[in-house]
């Protein structure tokens, strides 16, 4: 669940960083894929080293699993992680040009 959550997040931070600054703008495709990769990896890390409380979001589901600190650090860290590689990849591309 924080998984998808990550990723959806990262897809919006992505593709967010391309609407607000033309500059970073690769396109809806690119900057939506770069972005859920982004989210992921950010997400991840973020569950990883963040306030993983563990403590179930929904009675009865696994208290390893769907605590507030954890969908936090996804929405968090997936919007950022998604923002972070899409400006970093239209850096580089621009670079090259």
């Amino acid at each position: 669940m924080e998984l998808v959550i990550a990723l959806v997040a990262g897809f919006v931070g992505g593709n967010g960083t391309g609407r607000a600054a033309r500059r970073f703008d690769l396109g809806i495709p690119l900057n939506s894929v770069l972005g859920a990769l982004g989210g992921l990896c950010g997400g991840l890390l973020l569950m990883a080293l963040g306030p993983g409380d563990g403590q179930p979001l929904i009675a009865g589901t696994p208290p390893e699993s769907g605590g507030i600190g954890d969908i936090v650090a996804g929405l968090i860290g997936g919007a950022a992680g998604g923002a972070a590689l899409t400006m970093a990849i239209a850096l580089i591309r621009a670079r090259g040009r």
